[in-house]
């Protein structure tokens, strides 16, 4: 069984000669004002939006640890601008668990904006956090706004699963050494057999 990931033909084909330039996509479903921002110099043109090019504005930054990952678990995205701009980012409700995508995608040339076939997912995630702070830059410091960026269910989705003395007494009364656990109630139904 092969493992495959449905690319398109092109996009394979130049993975596979190593004649490829790539690009980044990303897209953040920020609330009222989706973000469709790449790595390119120049707009890409795919699933019928204009991917802006995000210049030296833009902040991509996935975990060391998730590099060698087939999917990354966490990363961050980021732009780069004035105060005044970024200050309004900061704390909205609304954009708590938005959708997160990041895209690899193929170009003729570096940095271009025309596509070898499609661009595949790197990572789909959620927001899972926001932070205002400062990047540097060529001559100073800018403040950057980034997003930190979760892939799985999110830390206030995961109930706990623990097991009391209190919770085996109300389902058991009559049991005061956890026979009715399942691994016990397993173990004792199966003894184990000594051979000489």
């Amino acid at each position: 069984m092969g493992l495959t990931r449905g690319l398109h033909p092109d996009t394979l084909a130049a993975l596979v000669s190593g004649q490829f330039h790539p690009v980044l996509l990303v897209h953040v479903d920020w609330p009222d004002d989706p973000v469709f921002a790449s790595s390119a110099l120049v707009p890409i043109q795919w699933r019928d939006h204009t991917w802006q090019p995000a210049g030296e504005f833009g902040l991509l930054e996935i975990a060391s640890e998730g590099l060698g990952a087939a999917i990354p678990a966490e990363a961050s995205v980021g732009i780069v601008g004035t105060l005044e701009l970024l200050a309004g980012l900061l704390d909205r409700e609304d954009a708590r668990n938005i959708d997160i995508d990041v895209y690899l995608a193929l170009v003729t040339t570096p940095q271009g904006g025309a596509l070898v076939g499609d661009p595949f997912p790197l990572m789909t995630g959620y927001c899972d956090g926001n932070d205002l702070g400062l990047r540097a830059l060529k001559g100073g410091v800018e403040p950057a706004f980034t997003l930190a960026v979760k892939t799985g269910p999110g830390v206030r989705t995961v109930l706990s699963a623990q097991h009391s003395d209190e919770d085996q007494r109300q389902r058991f009364p009559e049991d005061t050494g956890f026979r009715h656990t399942k691994l016990i109630e397993l173990a004792l139904s199966r003894p184990p057999v000594w051979t000489t």
